[in-house]
């Protein structure tokens, strides 16, 4: 935003591409009470490396997945699932300090990398009302 006193900037909000996410998975039915189940998604980012900044480090993105269920008894199922995401490797950051009215004195440049890690656990309980 702008004030009458001192002219302030943002950091530009970064051009967006075309991003599509594709995802596979199933499940085996192990045995009566045990589901197995298993997945892999693929995430192609819409931030471009050009624009990638500290803000939205966002990258190239796979995820594998796997998880179980286990029914308790007809009404009830235990179900958890655990999922890794992996991201791109070259996530390499040269930006120039933006401002409205072009290099401000003292400005500070940003060089660097920054490495993302991601690991998703998920526990639920299904209580099935009218069990089929």
């Amino acid at each position: 935003f702008y004030t009458s006193v001192h002219p302030l900037s943002l950091p530009p909000f970064p051009k967006r591409r075309t991003s599509y996410r594709n995802a596979a998975g199933g499940t085996y039915q192990y045995n009566d009470p045990w589901k197995i189940r298993f997945g892999l998604m693929f995430e192609k980012s819409p931030i471009p490396n050009v624009n990638r900044n500290i803000f939205i480090p966002n990258q190239r993105q796979i995820v594998p997945a796997i998880g179980a269920q286990y029914r308790i008894c007809k009404t009830l199922a235990l179900d958890f699932g655990y999922a890794h995401v992996f991201f791109k490797k070259d996530n390499n950051i040269n930006q120039v300090a933006p401002t409205a009215i072009g290099r401000i004195q003292g400005a500070q440049d940003l060089q660097g990398s920054i490495k993302n890690r991601l690991e998703a656990i998920g526990l639920q309980l299904t209580w099935d009302i009218e069990p089929s």
